[in-house]
């Protein structure tokens, strides 16, 4: 046969299939799966945390009446019923929106006070209308639940307001959330959807040059 004439039958065979594993997304699951899966422990020991937490809550909140004075208030003094000595100044109190005892929605008054050295935000009680209220400057005893609010301040409920305010809800376990194991599931299933995605992607690149036609037509 003359040079460049091609023998009936005889083909250029492609390639076989893939082996090992595609470099730049093998490199990217290998630094992603580990983040998701501390995620999804760290939310574990968070939520072993929040149980032992809730559990010293709801002891506070049946506990007796805790005498404290002018202070210190106890770091673990978190939702218990105090009577703590306060000095309050005076002038328009603050407002934030808050619920009477009753579950009503209103506005709950603010006045800045201090236990000794330590910073307390008194809520005087709450009224279903945010009217200008003045508080006069006054150094007394209070008695209301102790609450931790922003920047960890402590905030007392005073349970026996002024009219015309009535008492604010005080704090209670409800209103802490508890979402670290669904929050743990949650990075967990990350996991497994990156790790079911990288198996049908390295599935689908090692059969990516498989399957080509031969030179004479035939598949190889």
């Amino acid at each position: 046969m003359g040079p460049g004439v091609k023998t009936p039958g005889l083909s250029r065979r492609e390639a076989g299939p893939k082996r090992g594993l595609p470099l730049v997304p093998t490199l990217m699951v290998l630094a992603a799966m580990p983040i998701l899966i501390g995620f999804g422990a760290w939310q574990l020991q968070r939520a072993q945390w929040k149980d032992a937490l809730l559990l010293e809550l709801a002891q506070n909140q049946d506990a007796p009446l805790l005498e404290l004075g002018g202070g210190p208030i106890p770091d673990d003094a978190q939702f218990r019923l105090v009577r703590l000595e306060l000095q309050c100044a005076g002038g328009l109190t603050a407002l934030r929106a808050g619920r009477s005892l009753a579950g009503q929605s209103g506005y709950s008054y603010l006045v800045e006070c201090r236990a000794g050295t330590t910073a307390v935000t008194r809520d005087a009680g709450w009224n279903a209308r945010p009217k200008p209220l003045a508080i006069p400057a006054v150094t007394a005893t209070f008695e209301g639940r102790l609450v931790r609010g922003p920047r960890a301040r402590w905030i007392l409920v005073d349970a026996d307001p002024d009219p015309p305010l009535e008492p604010s809800a005080p704090p209670g376990i409800g209103t802490i959330s508890d979402n670290h194991l669904s929050y743990a599931m949650q990075w967990f299933g990350f996991a497994v959807i990156l790790a079911v995605i990288y198996a049908i992607h390295v599935r689908r690149w090692r059969r990516g040059e498989g399957g080509k036609l031969a030179s004479d037509g035939t598949r190889s």
